[in-house]
């Protein structure tokens, strides 16, 4: 197995490139390692990583169905050990499935033809439903999932909303540490912006909420949007598994009136959550954002406003824990890496 440089400039690139072109497949650029097999000077096979996430597995159609595959998987998961990983994750066409069973995957959900979501774990998605613990409080039950990148009066008027009309709110947080605020610090804000409220339970989305940032295209079509098949992935996975689980009622979403993709995002899951209703499965509702100075709140237009150093203007859009937070030590590093990096403030990945 050798290792690939995919730089742009390099010849592996041009390389892995056409391995993958002719297999009808996109290159990525969120990998970390890149491997090949080679017969001669020949590319016959390729696989990458990213973190725990195994992806661009490209095989020549004359290799497939031997041992490659087995030895080039094999490989990338003890490459994956190696670094400290316990759990395996990959992202498949239908058609592979099996492959990647034989060599201990299961499968935890799927959207129709497009792909099916499989890890390989000791202790993995059943640990995780089974680590949500149902309070022992009767009553209305509603959920959110958010980034909270910060947590702003965004996020707080909706978890505000969601508690008017439930007893009992779940508010589950974006796991990854793709955000600019770690997600040590985004938990503890969300929970010492909402300490007032009665009845909420916090839970991490691990690795089962999917992220932007990790999710997988390459094998997808042209024709097929990938914000949706992410989308009614995420959306599958909370309605059949985790909603049962809590005995949710209502998820709550935010509108989303200027980014397409939220808005794409929102109308999937619509559209998921409204199939094949049954006492069992949650009920979605997107509420209106609320606003300042005829804007919606955003947590993107508040590290804006921090790559800035605007920290005045930012204390009208986000609660005095987010703001007295903000004027601590403990944020020193985050606002010199949005003044460093202003685009981090532009990105749109705020409530789901």
């Amino acid at each position: 197995m050798q290792r690939l440089w995919i730089d742009k400039i390099d010849s592996d690139f041009n390389k892995w490139k056409a391995l993958l072109n002719e297999l009808n497949l996109k290159t990525e650029n969120t990998v970390n390692e890149t491997y090949g097999i080679f017969e001669n000077d020949e590319l016959v096979a390729t696989g990458s990583t990213f973190e725990n996430i195994i992806k661009c597995i490209a095989i020549k159609e004359i290799y497939q169905g031997g041992s490659i595959f087995n030895e080039l998987i094999s490989f990338l998961m003890n490459s994956i050990y190696e670094n400290g990983y316990k759990n395996i994750y990959v992202y498949t066409k239908p058609a592979s499935e099996k492959a990647f069973s034989f060599l201990g995957f299961k499968s935890i959900e799927r959207v129709g033809s497009d792909l099916v979501f499989m890890e390989n774990a000791t202790t993995g998605f059943e640990e995780y439903i089974n680590s949500l613990n149902k309070p022992e409080i009767s009553g209305t039950v509603g959920s959110i999932v958010m980034n909270a990148n910060p947590f702003t009066k965004g996020h707080l008027y909706l978890v505000e909303e969601a508690k008017k009309v439930c007893d009992i709110l779940h508010i589950f947080v974006v796991s990854e540490n793709k955000s600019v605020f770690d997600f040590d610090t985004r938990l503890s804000l969300v929970k010492q912006g909402t300490s007032h409220l009665e009845n909420i339970f916090y839970h991490p989305t691990k690795n089962y909420l999917v992220s932007s940032q990790t999710f997988p295209s390459y094998f997808l079509k042209e024709s097929v949007s990938v914000t949706e098949v992410q989308a009614e992935l995420d959306s599958r996975i909370f309605k059949y598994h985790i909603a049962p689980k809590l005995g949710i009622d209502y998820r709550f979403v935010g509108e989303e009136p200027f980014s397409k993709p939220t808005e794409i995002y929102n109308k999937t899951m619509k559209k998921v959550f409204e199939y094949n209703p049954n006492p069992n499965y949650p009920t979605l509702k997107i509420i209106k954002r609320t606003e300042f100075n005829e804007k919606a709140i955003s947590a993107s237009s508040v590290r804006n406003l921090i790559s800035s150093y605007n920290l005045e203007a930012v204390k009208s859009l986000v609660p005095n824990t987010t703001y007295n937070f903000l004027k601590s030590e403990n944020a020193v590093q985050i606002i010199e890496k949005l003044k460093n990096d202003p685009l981090k403030g532009l990105k749109k990945s705020d409530i789901k």
